[in-house]
């Protein structure tokens, strides 16, 4: 007669039994796969960052012991950078493996790497570089003792469904956000024209105005080519404006007080309006125009 075998039935923990926890809750860090950290924090233009800093505080305040609070240090990532590569550093050394390089230096390359877009760098830096830094602290992690005997599915290292679902969500509210922050396209053409006629009719509300000896503005118009000022010299016939010597002082003159203005010039010349002076005698026959483009022209008048 055979003897029947029963497995015995799983019998509780008696009080007081220290209880062995899975090997993945022993480990204080996120875990996951350092090419699918890379490849979701692209793909997210670095919103998955944020949920890399918040699972990684939480673990290391509910696992580590640490007396952190997850949501500033997460949102405040370039100042806790260096005490989260030290930790890491500290926990490396306790298990006798590799370590990070020096913390400082990573902190600092971390924090130079987020706001290397304010420093005129390309804009793929800010958004590559911190990646590869904390790809590089994932990839010390992931090479604890702790981590290697744990399986697959603990370290994280697959694409899940919720992973696509998330990238899809993020391009989708970053296109939207795109769409909403454009504003109706202007016409140039129009706004430029009304905005140079405001600038006209204010200007000739103070002309004409004497602005040096023998010389008086007279009114500006405006065109495609920026402001006209017409300039007649009080002092000038028609039949001595052919002279040279009579329109190359009025010229020189005319540079030099649209170099040393504070009024209508300034305001053209340092909007990038180009100006040009047309020159009447005293009956206002024009006989002469003088362009003046940008401030460069003034250097003329120390020829």
């Amino acid at each position: 007669m055979s003897e029947s075998v029963i497995d015995p039935v799983p019998q509780a923990p008696a009080p007081g039994e220290v209880v062995a926890e899975p090997p993945a809750a022993a480990v204080p860090f996120f875990l996951v796969g350092v090419p699918k950290f890379v490849v979701l924090s692209l793909l997210t233009f670095g919103l998955y960052q944020l949920l890399w800093w918040y699972r990684h505080w939480v673990r290391l305040r509910d696992v580590g012991g640490e007396d952190v609070w997850p949501v500033p240090r997460t949102v405040f990532a370039n100042v806790f950078a260096y005490f989260f590569f030290d930790r890491v550093n500290e926990e490396a050394d306790r298990q006798l493996t590799p370590t990070l390089l020096s913390p400082p230096l990573l902190a600092v390359a971390y924090f130079v790497a987020l706001t290397s877009g304010y420093l005129g760098a390309p804009d793929w830096v800010p958004v590559v570089a911190p990646v590869l830094l904390l790809a590089y602290a994932q990839s010390v992690i992931n090479a604890l003792p702790t981590v290697q005997g744990l399986p697959g599915q603990a370290r994280n290292t697959r694409f899940t469904l919720r992973n696509v679902g998330g990238v899809v969500g993020c391009v989708v509210l970053l296109v939207l956000f795109a769409l909403m922050s454009q504003s109706t396209p202007a016409r140039p053409d129009a706004d430029a024209a009304v905005s140079l006629d405001t600038v006209v009719e204010q200007l000739n509300r103070d002309l004409p105005q004497t602005v040096s000896g023998g010389l008086t503005m007279e009114r500006v118009e405006g065109d495609a080519g920026g402001l006209v000022v017409f300039v007649r010299l009080t002092q000038v016939e028609v039949r001595e404006a052919v002279n040279a010597d009579v329109v190359g002082r009025a010229q020189r003159q005319l540079l030099e007080m649209a170099c040393a203005s504070e009024g209508i010039e300034r305001m053209a010349l340092d909007g990038g309006v180009p100006l040009r002076y047309t020159l009447v005698d005293k009956a206002h026959t024009a006989f002469a125009s003088m362009h003046i483009t940008s401030r460069a022209q003034c250097s003329a008048l120390g020829d």
